[in-house]
C-alpha cells in the first residue's frame, strides 16, 4: 500500500494520474488507485473532467470528508467528487473498509503481485 501527493490538487509535487497507473502497471498484476476526493481547481479542473470522460479514474471515496478539517487555500470553496458509499471494497481476496479512507489530496495504491 502507498501514498503519494496527486499533482491535480498539488501542483508539480506528487504524480498525474496517468504516471501512477503507468507506474504500478508495469510492476503489478494487480493493483487498486484510490483516487483523492477534491475536484481540482484552476486548470487542473479541466484535466480532470477530460480524464473522467476517458474513464481514467481511480476509485474515489468521498462520503465520510470533513470539509471543516480540510485544509483549503483562503476564500476557497470545497467540492467533492462522487464516490463510493462508505463500506466494503474487494481487492483480491482481501477487504477493505472504506470508511477508513479520509483522502484528500493524494492518490492511495494497493497492490499485488
Amino acid at each position: 500500500m502507498v501514498g503519494t501527493p496527486n499533482s491535480e490538487l498539488l501542483g508539480d509535487h506528487g504524480f498525474s494520474f496517468d504516471e501512477i497507473h503507468a507506474l504500478f502497471a508495469s510492476n503489478f498484476d494487480t493493483f487498486t488507485i484510490f483516487e483523492n476526493a477534491l475536484v481540482p481547481r484552476g486548470p487542473q479542473r479541466q484535466n480532470w473532467g477530460e480524464r473522467r470522460r476517458q474513464g481514467r479514474t481511480g476509485v474515489i471515496g468521498s462520503d465520510l470528508i470533513n470539509l471543516k478539517e480540510t485544509v483549503l487555500p483562503e476564500n476557497t470553496v470545497a467540492e467533492l467528487k462522487i464516490g463510493l458509499e462508505p463500506g466494503s471494497y474487494r481487492f483480491s481476496d482481501i477487504e477493505i473498509n472504506t470508511m477508513l479512507l479520509h483522502n484528500i489530496h493524494s492518490w492511495l495504491v494497493i497492490a499485488r503481485k
